[in-house]
């Protein structure tokens, strides 16, 4: 979580700098990231190690909904001041440049890509729930 509040003011100090809306283009950012990172947490995860998957129709829109509320309502009506306050004197600042940031949304988005690839693929011939698998036949 704490990555995500520095996330957060990075956004923040770099829209406020062009005089755009800070706080809602952040908190938009924030949850681009997390739609991105979205099949890394609900998609691979647990087909790889359960060999569950979530019902599509129902849970994307619940989740993509949850992910928008909480973000907005997280960092938009809650707690941006005192996160701003916080990472005001960060000295993390200076040594991280702004470009940085894209650059590790581009990375976790094709990552949770890729993932969501191999998971098809485990599926489709029967891998899934590997990870489980192994483990019971550790018992027998």
């Amino acid at each position: 979580m704490e990555f995500l509040n520095y996330m957060f003011f990075r956004v923040y100090k770099y829209m406020e700098k062009d005089d755009e809306e800070p706080i809602a283009l952040a908190s938009l950012a924030i949850t681009a990231f997390l739609l991105g990172t979205l099949p890394i947490i609900w998609f691979g995860l647990p087909l790889i190690i359960f060999g569950w998957e979530p019902k599509t129709r129902t849970s994307d829109s619940f989740i993509i909904l949850s992910i928008f509320f909480f973000c907005v309502y997280s960092y938009y009506k809650a707690k941006f001041r005192k996160i701003i306050k916080q990472y005001e004197k960060c000295s993390y600042n200076e040594k991280i440049p702004y470009w940085i940031f894209p650059i590790i949304f581009v990375i976790f988005s094709s990552i949770g890509l890729f993932e969501f690839i191999i998971c098809r693929w485990l599926k489709d011939n029967h891998y899934d729930g590997i990870v489980l698998k192994w483990f019971l036949e550790l018992f027998e």
